[in-house]
């Protein structure tokens, strides 16, 4: 799978990364979203670590579309997209549920960031 070896190749977080605050809570497989420093163009950028192959990639893919985008546009991004993305019906109930956590993972750093 093309997006499994993607992920298998994206910037894999730190250990000490691997802390509660970065947990994307609800998913099947442990899996963290770290936030790196905003650029000082104002884009934030995002790295993800699961040990779980299809997570990663799942996560990766999303940190990947959100990563170079200011905190206002994330905030402002609709979990109906998902379904325009044509995400929904590539997924499995438990895998869509994982990607909105994800997205609402996301979408807290960039609220934090005052967006």
């Amino acid at each position: 799978n093309t997006l499994v070896s993607r992920a298998g190749r994206a910037a894999h977080i730190e250990d000490e990364e691997r802390v509660p605050q970065h947990l994307v809570e609800g998913c099947q497989a442990e899996l963290w979203i770290v936030p790196r420093p905003v650029a000082p163009d104002g884009t934030m950028k995002f790295e993800s670590y699961s040990d779980a192959p299809t997570v990663h990639a799942l996560a990766n893919l999303f940190c990947e579309i959100f990563s170079g985008c200011e905190p206002e546009a994330i905030s402002g991004f609709s979990p109906t997209a998902l379904a325009e993305l044509g995400l929904e019906r590539s997924l499995t109930p438990n895998r869509q549920n994982g990607a909105k956590r994800i997205v609402a993972k996301i979408k807290s750093y960039a609220e934090a960031q005052g967006a």
